[in-house]
């Protein structure tokens, strides 16, 4: 083989093998890597060198031919080592590659998943900027409901008429307004997948809310969703990405113009003869999430690129190009994969396949809300937003405590310093100038270490759950705080 073929880079393993995976050449960093020498590689097949970790009869490395812009992985693990590897197949074009030459290059794990960590990391906060209309428009809309209604509730106060009401609107649309925040932060953390059970109509018609503002009156929308069966075990977070991603795309291919967005969303299911070969794909059901638009459409060489990261048919400063990478980063993530149709100046169609859960989640019987159970102890309420201080003090008292306040945490660790049995239970924001809530709740521990403590934050990603329970904090509640949340917690803690 011809050894110019190589670059010896600082981080990648270069191989060239033939049809029968022997190796033919391979550059200096796979030696670094192994410690192996030429002689002991080149010339032997490629399963001589690598140890299948989880099938000893066969070959730990299967080389596929890569199609349509889809490229094989594979994780490898030099015998007796411990480093592991993604490894990248591709055949050697050309007419003179008769012998079916494959390149292959491998990176370490670690390496890889830096990399796309960045590229979802950079796309994540791409997207959010795509979706800043309609996330404004969201917010706009739930701060007119709370200051129309907190308006006509201080008329009718003023009245003596009953504002009860009014009242329970301030309260949904302050509901809405933290959700549509908790979501905006689980969009931009990095590592925070949490997969459980997931229906995905219901993401499906999620997504489809918060993009409808920024999608123009020209584009017809259309959607086919099934609501039976169509439970997968995926994150959250990241199923509504795929949904935006994908529709994003459709809506630039569209353009300006008009259009249609077709969404459908059912349960099929697919023989070996329909599915990707892969150890992580089995034939069986699957949840299929097709999203179609009549726009300009792609052409072969265009689709075969698609999902590379930084790869973009637009022009500068309209988008990074990471949505179809990130896409189907996602959707291999969790076991399924993605095909593509399209035709020029007809449109693509993008289709989806998520392994289906055939279990379904039973809705637990609804209890009737009972009041929440108050007592007579003495509470430290500390935050450094007097408005919150004002409120911790209210509805505690209203439930029979004895409520001390303060809004700073240096005051409030003096005022506990010079009675440490004043109180029975603490509450702190985390938050804070002089001390954080961490800070003033392991002093306080520190002379009382029974004492109980309920910390309280409205932005999580910098505390860990280890940290909190380390030092001896008994709860972690998020903000905005919930009334009924919070009074149990209280009462639970205080009862032991």
């Amino acid at each position: 083989m011809n050894e110019q073929l190589f670059v010896n880079t600082d981080r990648d393993l270069v191989m060239v093998l033939d049809a029968d995976h022997r190796i033919l050449a391979i550059n200096d960093r796979f030696f670094e890597v192994s410690g192996l020498s030429a002689a002991q590689c080149v010339g032997h097949y490629c399963h001589e060198i690598f140890a299948d970790r989880q099938t000893t009869n066969s070959p730990a490395f299967r080389l596929r031919s890569c199609s349509g812009g889809e490229v094989s992985f594979s994780d490898l693990a030099p015998r007796g080592r411990e480093k592991r590897f993604h490894v990248d197949s591709v055949p050697l074009s050309g007419s003179e590659n008769r012998g079916g030459y494959h390149v292959c290059i491998a990176r370490e794990v670690a390496d890889v998943r830096k990399m796309e960590e960045k590229i979802f990391q950079t796309h994540r906060m791409e997207t959010i900027g795509v979706l800043a209309g309609g996330i404004a428009h969201d917010f706009n809309n739930i701060l007119t409901a709370i200051l129309g209604f907190a308006e006509i509730s201080r008329a009718k106060l003023s009245q003596g008429r009953p504002v009860a009401g009014e009242i329970d609107e301030v309260i949904a649309a302050a509901r809405r307004a933290a959700d549509l925040v908790g979501q905006i932060l689980r969009y931009s953390r990095l590592n925070d997948l949490q997969r459980k059970p997931l229906r995905m109509d219901l993401i499906v018609k999620e997504a489809l809310k918060m993009l409808r503002p920024t999608i123009p009156a020209t584009i017809d929308i259309v959607t086919a969703i099934t609501h039976e069966g169509t439970l997968v075990s995926a994150d959250p977070t990241s199923m509504h990405q795929v949904v935006v991603n994908l529709c994003t795309n459709a809506l630039r291919a569209i353009g300006h113009g008009k259009g249609n967005l077709r969404i459908t969303l059912r349960k099929v299911s697919l023989p070996a003869s329909q599915i990707p070969v892969s150890d992580r794909i089995t034939p069986g059901s699957f949840i299929e999430l097709a999203i179609q638009d009549n726009g300009k459409g792609m052409d072969k060489e265009t689709m075969a690129r698609i999902f590379e990261p930084w790869f973009t048919t637009r022009e500068q400063g309209e988008g990074t190009g990471l949505g179809l990478a990130v896409t189907r980063g996602i959707v291999q993530d969790h076991n399924g994969f993605i095909k593509v149709k399209s035709v020029p100046g007809k449109g693509s169609a993008f289709y989806v396949y998520l392994p289906a859960m055939e279990e379904e989640i039973t809705p637990s019987d609804k209890q009737e809300e009972e009041p929440p159970a108050g007592g007579r102890e003495r509470i430290l309420f500390v935050d450094d937003e007097p408005a919150i201080v004002n409120f911790g003090r209210s509805f505690l008292e209203s439930l029979g405590y004895h409520v001390e306040t303060e809004v700073n945490s240096v005051a409030a660790l003096e005022k506990f310093k010079a009675d440490p049995a004043a109180f029975d239970l603490v509450i702190t924001d985390q938050t804070m100038p002089g001390l954080t809530g961490l800070e003033l709740a392991r002093n306080m521990l520190s002379i009382r270490p029974e004492l109980p403590v309920i910390l309280c934050s409205g932005y999580s990603a910098a505390l860990s759950e280890q940290e909190v329970h380390a030092a001896g904090i008994k709860r972690f509640l998020a903000k905005p705080l919930d009334t009924i949340m919070l009074a149990d917690t209280v009462r639970k803690l205080l009862d032991g």
